[in-house]
């Protein structure tokens, strides 16, 4: 059979010259095949769940907001956000205020998890922060233990790893290394 190119139609197997290549003739060939043939070979499911279960038992909530004083690095911008744990800290007075975040804050914790045992430090100094680390990972033993540190209101964490906390008299802040 000619046609206006000048280039001959190819035989094809069967009779039907629509079928020249592509895929239909892919698929006729794919019917014949075994379809176990094609599967590809079992993968071995490996469980994603640890074998031995930790729990978090211990929580120590650090909260470092100097509520009233802004940070020196930090720049608040107009209008900004400003409620810590759904609570105004500037509604009421700042301590209170400190408290009601803490306890708010616990109290969404306790949610996640009701049997884990929390500590506030609201507001604390380097050695407050050092006694609580160390009395949460005594008490869990072998359990994990959470350190949730909120620093909104001290200096932003350095590159070398420190927070920054207060001292005593809450007149300087003193960086505290996370490895500590």
């Amino acid at each position: 059979m000619h046609s206006n190119t000048g280039y001959e139609a190819l035989p094809m197997a069967g009779g039907r010259q629509n079928d020249r290549a592509g895929g239909l003739r892919f698929a006729q060939e794919a019917e014949k095949q075994n379809p176990e043939d094609s599967l590809p070979p079992p993968v071995e499911v490996v469980p994603w769940r640890m074998r031995e279960r930790l729990k978090t038992m211990d929580v120590g909530l650090v909260m470092c907001l100097n509520i009233g004083t802004d940070p020196p690095d930090v720049e608040k911008s107009s209008p900004c956000a400003r409620k810590e744990c759904w609570v105004d800290p500037f509604s009421m007075p700042a301590k209170k205020a400190l408290e009601t975040i803490g306890n708010t804050l616990q109290s969404q914790y306790e949610r996640w998890q009701s049997r884990a045992r929390y500590k506030q430090s609201l507001d604390p100094t380097v050695e407050k922060i050092r006694e609580l680390c160390v009395n949460r990972r005594r008490l869990a033993k072998h359990d994990r233990v959470l350190f949730h540190y909120n620093g909104h209101g001290v200096p932003r964490p350095t590159q070398n790893g420190e927070v920054w906390v207060f001292n005593k008299s809450y007149t300087q802040y003193i960086p505290l290394l996370v490895y500590d």
